[in-house]
């Protein structure tokens, strides 16, 4: 064989092999950038619907803790809270997670599945103990806790924690108590 055929072969050879990585990578390229256009899209449509809906459920929850923090300050009767209010509290959560359990992220469905449970337990029991309950401080703090931690994952799923985009928040641990908060505004 002559060498420079051989040597011409091998030029094209090179030439191809060379080709093919560059464009395979290009293609990597483009299909990561529209991967990533997506996903940007699609985690802004969501948010923009939890900004929508959030809202409607804290607007239950912070007359609540209000409700719980001056029954201790101020005995009036209007800032007791009643049986009828956890009862209320506990339809407007489950009513309010059918509408928008679809927009949760995995935390935030756990700690509403939390504080699910602990009303539904407290509500189902005899009369006479759940209005011990209602009156006793200590039950109520308990519970505005619970309730507290529901707030902190809806503002955590909003992104108020944080000072990145939504769809850029990966494995940031929310505050799960008052006393995780503080530590954040520090």
């Amino acid at each position: 064989m002559d060498t420079n055929f051989l040597i011409t072969l091998l030029g094209i050879l090179a030439s191809v092999v060379t080709s093919f990585i560059i464009s395979t990578r290009q293609s990597r390229l483009e299909v990561k950038k529209l991967r990533d256009e997506y996903l940007h899209r699609y985690s802004g449509k969501v948010f923009e619907k939890r900004l929508e809906s959030y809202p409607k459920i804290v607007e239950h929850l912070v007359p609540f803790f209000h409700k719980v923090n001056l029954s201790k300050v101020n005995r009036d009767e209007e800032y007791q809270v009643r049986v009828e209010d956890l009862k209320k509290l506990l339809h407007v959560l489950l009513v309010w997670d059918t509408q928008n359990s679809i927009l949760f992220s995995r935390n935030l469905q756990d700690v509403l599945h939390n504080t699910y449970h602990s009303l539904y337990k407290t509500i189902n029991q005899p009369n006479e103990e759940l209005q011990r309950l209602v009156t006793n401080d200590g039950f109520l703090l308990e519970l505005r806790n619970e309730l507290l931690k529901l707030f902190l994952a809806l503002k955590n799923d909003l992104g108020i924690y944080s000072f990145e985009s939504p769809s850029a928040i990966i494995g940031y641990k929310s505050p799960d108590t008052v006393k995780d908060l503080t530590k954040l505004s520090r």
